[in-house]
């Protein structure tokens, strides 16, 4: 048995809240503390997806265990975007990982394979994935590498993110006579167990 520690992550970001902007009104407040919430929300998910400098983390991408590549780019007319993704489910299911899976796309993909055609051609690609019966979602995720989709098997034993904070807005701190600091922040951590449940499709 090996063990190994990996530290949860806090990911964060600290602002000045000044007078002028709380005294606009909640709608103002809720506006700027949203917007920098939903910057932490998103750097959570580019170390969920891509790999960092911090000790024992890899992200999805750098972990998948089964990668293939597409036969054509996706913005071309030769592109078979159900195609290639079924040939990463085959080497998946050839290691013993036969889904749901779970199908991320950037959205500059995501948008190609809804405007090409499948073999049958009475349906986009996209739409064909969707009705897939082992492919039970189909999202367009900003922060994915350009070019390339990520299939995930939906199993906690093959990967999960533990977390130790959800989003948390600690009080107002009074740092200056006209503003407050407020800090916005996240703990949580990915532990990837079985990276042949995981593949990833390139050269989209």
């Amino acid at each position: 048995i090996t063990v190994t520690r990996s530290p949860i992550l806090k990911v964060g970001k600290g602002f000045l809240l000044h007078d002028e902007d709380r005294g606009k009104g909640p709608q103002a407040y809720n506006r700027i503390v949203g917007g920098v919430a939903r910057k932490v929300a998103e750097a959570e998910r580019d170390y969920v997806l891509a790999s960092s400098d911090e000790p024992n983390h890899d992200g999805l991408i750098d972990s998948a265990g089964n990668t293939s590549a597409a036969g054509a780019t996706w913005d071309g007319i030769a592109a078979t975007p159900y195609n290639d993704v079924l040939v990463t489910v085959a080497l998946m299911q050839a290691d013993g990982f036969d889904g749901p899976y779970a199908l991320a796309l950037t959205p500059t993909n995501y948008t190609e394979a809804s405007h090409l055609r499948d073999a049958t051609g009475r349906q986009s690609d996209l739409a064909a994935l969707m009705a897939h019966p082992l492919i039970t979602a189909v999202v367009s995720m900003p922060g994915l590498d350009a070019d390339v989709g990520l299939l995930v098997q939906q199993d906690p034993d093959v990967c999960e993110l533990i977390v130790s904070n959800d989003l948390t807005i600690d009080p107002p701190v009074r740092k200056t006579n006209q503003a407050s600091q407020v800090n916005i922040f996240l703990r949580s951590r990915l532990v990837v167990y079985q990276t042949n449940g995981i593949g990833t499709i390139t050269s989209l």
